[in-house]
């Protein structure tokens, strides 16, 4: 996975064993607005499906229309074409991106007790991992 961010866009590139999965480019424009609602979130952990209710405070941008934007998907990646599947339009109608914004990770609240997490796509080498050096796409 690589991020970028430049002055006009945000891009993020998912690629696995040289196949392409997916690109997303956001471009950065519109109107610019405080947003102070919190985030919601679920996960599982210990077979207990977790509610988690995030408080944050940041400077969000927001337009509708794609400019720009869009989400371009690989051909033989079996995730790309699980994607493709959905037959999800490739621009968005709207963008959003923050400018500034600051969080707090509270515990979460169980909501359901004994639940199964979604496997997913563990992907062709998940056992190894890769961290590569994001210091070019930090400014």
């Amino acid at each position: 996975m690589e991020f970028a961010s430049t002055p006009e866009e945000h891009v993020c590139r998912l690629a696995e064993d040289g196949e392409d999965v997916l690109e997303l480019r956001v471009e950065k424009r519109g109107l610019v607005l405080p947003d102070r609602t919190p985030t919601v979130t679920y996960s599982v952990r210990d077979r207990a499906l977790l509610r988690t209710v995030v408080a944050k405070s940041c400077l969000a941008r927001s337009a509708l229309a794609a400019g720009r934007s869009a989400l371009v998907l690989g051909n033989r990646h079996p995730v790309s074409r699980g994607l493709a599947a959905l037959d999800v339009d490739p621009r968005p109608i709207a963008t959003r991106s923050f400018l500034d914004r600051s969080a707090i990770l509270p515990a979460g609240s169980v909501v359901e007790r004994d639940v199964r997490p979604l496997d997913g796509y563990a992907g062709a080498s998940a056992a190894e991992g890769e961290l590569r050096d994001v210091s070019a796409f930090v400014h």
